[in-house]
């Protein structure tokens, strides 16, 4: 079921991840004292069955661990441990997909707002690393060139969906690379301005920064669903009309738009 051209294995697996985000965003919710009915964003939408049973995208594993990431700081408060555990999560994050990357900065002002720490910062940092470093090791073998040549490939010539990109393209001869820079200075703003040291602070952190990543849709979703009226907090203030719902919400218009 798990070889070849045959994607009903692969279909059943992700079907599995798809209840294990369940239950967690279930646990969460609880945790972050967020009312279980709105586990409905992620659980009784279309688009996440399509995506995730239908079309098999990995994004499911990255719904899974984001959520873990957020259970992690949620339920533990030691300086070095809880850090250290949030950038390993991280680090597999990366490894699913690279674009997680970008919430990097955004996760590691919010640990220094929340525990006050350089040492905090680097156990987080250190950790991802380790962990993506490990991830690579039985293929560094075959080279660096050969082993990133996909990579390579992408951030030169890949274009689909480029909104503001095109634009970007429009102004300038180095849009990949103003558009990189933008991307990190927009993650490290949301750390610096926006982000409340609290889980919900966190959560709300991370939806923002997914909107700069290529189809955070899925992302965006299991991020409603646990912090559906957006963030209250000393950094950040919105009503109950603003915050995750309205980005998971455009997301999935621009989705059935285009």
């Amino acid at each position: 079921l798990l070889k070849g051209w045959n994607w009903l294995g692969q279909r059943y697996l992700f079907l599995i991840l798809d209840l294990l985000v369940m239950a967690l965003l279930l646990k969460g919710q609880q945790v972050l004292g967020v009312a279980p009915q709105w586990i409905v964003l992620w659980a009784w939408n279309p688009l996440v069955l399509k995506e995730v049973t239908n079309s098999t995208h990995v994004d499911v594993m990255l719904c899974l661990l984001v959520v873990i990431l957020v259970l992690v700081i949620a339920r533990s408060s030691h300086p070095i441990s809880t850090p250290a555990v949030g950038g390993a999560v991280l680090g597999l994050l990366v490894l699913t997909k690279l674009y997680p990357v970008i919430f990097l900065p955004a996760l590691s002002f919010w640990i220094y707002r929340r525990f006050r720490s350089i040492l905090a910062v680097g156990a987080c940092l250190g950790s991802a690393l380790a962990v993506v470093i490990a991830g690579y090791l039985p293929f560094l073998g075959e080279g660096l060139r050969t082993l990133f040549r996909g990579l390579s490939i992408y951030g030169q010539f890949w274009i689909m969906n480029e909104g503001a990109f095109s634009l970007i393209a429009f102004l300038t001869d180095h849009a990949r690379l103003v558009s990189g820079g933008l991307a990190i200075c927009f993650s490290c703003l949301i750390g610096w301005r926006v982000a409340a040291p609290t889980p919900q602070g966190l959560v709300f952190s991370i939806c923002l920064a997914a909107v700069v990543a290529a189809h955070p849709h899925t992302l965006s979703l299991v991020l409603s669903s646990l912090d559906p009226a957006g963030l209250s907090g000393p950094r950040f203030r919105c009503g109950p009309n603003f915050g995750c719902p309205l980005i998971a919400d455009s997301f999935l218009l621009l989705e059935l738009l285009f």
